[in-house]
């Protein structure tokens, strides 16, 4: 036999057994429950994320705001106000600390995340400083 052959086999036997033991994601078991589900059953409002560096946005009971970023290198708590609404239907959170101005863009516009497609009914837009991170969020 040959050193393909010997491959062969092995690829089959592997499937063989990935087939009868079965394979599951995390997704896949009773215990799994999205990052969504996770900040919905903690009373957050809304939640977005967004790219490049990876972010997310939840603002729970109009009251507080915690925002992450850097792939979770940076974290920031803080209260937030109640929405200004504009003329466009533009709601308008703000942190105001010492240390920084942080904004909360929210705009019933979709948005198509830019790393995996995926939709959005929601834009929002996260403004520290000189700073602008964009991405997609729902209402929860």
């Amino acid at each position: 036999m040959t050193r393909f052959t010997f491959l062969a086999i092995g690829i089959v036997i592997l499937l063989g057994v990935l087939a009868v033991t079965g394979c599951t994601t995390p997704k896949a078991t009773e215990d799994y429950q999205s990052p969504w589900e996770k900040a919905k059953e903690a009373g957050v409002d809304l939640r977005a994320i967004g790219q490049e560096p990876g972010w997310y946005v939840e603002i729970k009971n109009g009251e507080q705001i915690h925002f992450v970023t850097d792939y979770g290198e940076t974290q920031i708590t803080a209260v937030v106000s109640e929405p200004e609404v504009d003329a466009k239907g533009v709601r308008t959170f703000r942190a105001l600390t010492q240390a920084f101005d942080l904004m909360v863009l929210v705009e019933d516009k979709p948005h198509q995340d830019i790393m995996n497609g995926e939709e959005f009914p929601l834009t929002v837009t996260i403004k520290i400083g000189e700073q602008e991170y964009r991405g997609g969020g729902r209402n929860l």
